[in-house]
């Protein structure tokens, strides 16, 4: 980089951006003394492609680590109140079950119809979601809005599905086969 020793060129307002690579052999010294011109003259330096990527990198490890313990406690959380919800509804049809049971539906087919009651109330949720999504795309409140649905967010509601749908068919399991429907039968 070849700087003038008159700086009166620098005195009007440039209104365009340029591109400056060193030579391989300058060295530190004079990198600072250029950069200390152009910041002198209120000149902006845009870094190298790599070190903008590798300073995105460190901001974005710092956000992560910031954020992980948020993402941690929501996981808790919707791994208990997934327990809790399949128990629950599991709990409550427990009669119907050791009735059905003694009709001649097995407890393996029992807990199919808990898994049946699963994906009626996901589907549920998928459908009134999608309707409340497009009504604000279409909607002149939703002008003031951004919504914008990304794969990454796709893909975990999808997974905490598949753990409900897992919970949903274990949960009966766990709660049916440690008593017998005469049993639940009679409590209820």
């Amino acid at each position: 980089l070849i700087l003038p020793n008159d700086t009166d060129m620098f005195d009007k307002q440039v209104a365009y951006q340029i591109l400056i690579k060193y030579n391989d052999n300058i060295t530190d010294d004079e990198i600072k003394e250029n950069r200390s011109f152009i910041f002198g003259v209120g000149g902006l330096i845009m870094e190298s492609m790599s070190t903008i990527n590798k300073n995105s990198q460190e901001i974005i490890k710092s956000e992560i680590f910031i954020l992980l313990p948020i993402v941690i406690a929501i996981l808790i959380l919707i791994t208990i109140s997934t327990v809790s919800i399949s128990a629950i509804a599991v709990k409550s049809q427990l009669k119907n079950y050791s009735i059905y049971y003694m009709c001649g539906l097995s407890w393996k087919k029992c807990t199919k119809l808990s898994l049946y009651r699963t994906a009626v109330t996901c589907i549920s949720a998928v459908a009134l979601t999608a309707f409340a999504l497009r009504f604000m795309d279409i909607s002149p409140v939703g002008k003031d809005f951004i919504l914008e649905i990304q794969l990454d967010s796709v893909l975990i509601s999808l997974s905490v599905i598949l753990f409900y749908f897992a919970v949903s068919f274990i949960m009966p399991f766990a709660i049916i086969n440690k008593t017998s429907p005469v049993q639940i039968f009679k409590s209820n």
